[in-house]
């Protein structure tokens, strides 16, 4: 079975797996803190202790569950006004039935007596039954993750040298980076018109319940792209490599250093080039074994993800999953098909059947960087795109021109 095909089908195992674990076992919804019993007489419950502080992105500190809050009401935040849930809280019973029917991924503002608002996430049960049957699909997906992680800055760093090297730094890559930057810059205008359009038009906002606070906060200035050149610029080569969110210093480093390959004497300069070349090699052979691994890492996230949240957190999000659906269609069936044949005189067809296992894996991951590994070893074993195009133009583009 090709590859392509075999992710697919076990990204519908894994799909349905999930699913299975979700009507098949128990797991209520937990907030990462333990309750009691008001005092006697008083109908309250009262926040025990607090081992997890699980407060929605965006929210502050004081606007998380704390120790010796007196709970009164709940309400959850369905994401759209006629669908906001209240419950009165008058004892520990009626506070665990709310949170068991509560699917992981949604947020609930909870109400003290004193009138001050707290919120949580909701996520599964660390001590559920479904988490116990969860465990081994999280771990495998946990190494599968790790995997891809750990190709990223190798792959990134050696292909990108080896390309600009290879290039000769002189008239040819002038030329690749010019057509680069103008596809990119090209790519990200339609995408970004796209989806300004459709938002206008379908406006998947309206009324939704984002329960964020009503407390202006006043925080730094947004960085201008003066400062967002200075941070491309790595302070220290070693520390950029540590952490795959330093991307863009490494690509700065790498372009850097593969340009002055070139420019160094004879000697040096064909030793940095086969040394980079060998290391190239070796770590596409390592993205090729970790290919081979994608069907069954697809298989343990999908299970894992389906598994822990379930379809709960999609209801008040499928307004503006159908935006950004539609968006995708138009962008990956309309733009950029036509870019293909127009510009580049590529069959659309012919191209997206060679790249099914990168679209593959980067819908299961979510990331472009995570699936580079596999969209350098697609483009030059099924797309017979050449090792100095594809090493200098994929990176960047993981980077920079997540549109496509």
């Amino acid at each position: 079975m090709q590859q392509h095909w075999k992710i697919l089908v076990w990204l519908i195992a894994g799909v349905i797996l999930g699913i299975a674990f979700q009507q098949l076992t128990a797991a209520p919804g937990y907030v990462g803190s333990s309750f009691s019993e008001g005092e006697a007489g008083t109908s309250t419950v009262v926040v025990d202790n607090v081992s997890r502080n699980l407060k929605p992105k965006g929210r502050s500190d004081s606007e998380a569950l704390q120790k010796g809050d007196v709970i009164s009401r709940v309400i959850l935040n369905a994401g759209m006004e006629d669908e906001v849930r209240l419950d009165k809280i008058e004892n520990l019973s009626s506070l665990t039935d709310f949170l068991s029917e509560v699917g992981a991924g949604g947020v609930v503002s909870i109400f003290l007596e004193d009138g001050t608002v707290r919120s949580s996430q909701v996520i599964l049960d660390p001590q559920s039954d479904r988490s116990r049957w969860l465990y081994p699909f999280v771990f495998l997906a946990d190494i599968f993750m790790r995997l891809l992680k750990m190709l990223i800055m190798p792959l990134v760093f050696t292909s990108i040298v080896t390309g600009v090297a290879g290039l000769g730094g002189g008239e040819d890559f002038g030329r690749l980076g010019r057509r680069t930057f103008g596809y990119y810059v090209t790519t990200s205008f339609l995408a970004v018109g796209l989806g300004l359009v459709l938002v206008n038009l379908i406006r998947p906002g309206e009324g939704a319940q984002l329960g964020l606070s009503t407390q202006a906060e006043f925080g730094q200035a947004s960085e201008n792209w003066l400062d967002i050149l200075r941070r491309m610029v790595p302070e220290n080569v070693f520390e950029a490599f540590t952490g795959n969110g330093n991307m863009l210093q490494v690509i700065f480093f790498a372009l850097l250093f593969g340009f002055f390959i070139t420019r160094a004497p004879e000697k040096p300069r064909q030793f940095l080039t086969e040394l980079l070349e060998s290391a190239f090699q070796v770590v596409m052979l390592m993205a090729s074994w970790v290919m081979k691994l994608v069907p069954y890492g697809v298989f343990c996230l999908l299970v894992k993800v389906v598994g822990e949240t379930g379809f709960y957190i999609f209801i008040p999000l499928s307004t503006y999953m159908l935006t950004v659906f539609l968006a995708l269609v138009i962008h990956a069936g309309v733009v950029l098909p036509t870019l293909l044949k127009v510009v580049g005189g590529v069959s659309p067809l012919k191209w997206f059947r060679a790249m099914s296992p990168v679209l593959m894996t980067a819908f299961s991951t979510s990331s472009s960087s995570l699936t580079l590994p596999t969209t350098l070893n697609t483009l030059k074993k099924r797309g017979r795109v050449s090792t100095k195009t594809s090493s200098f133009v994929a990176p960047l583009g993981a980077t920079v021109n997540m549109d496509g």
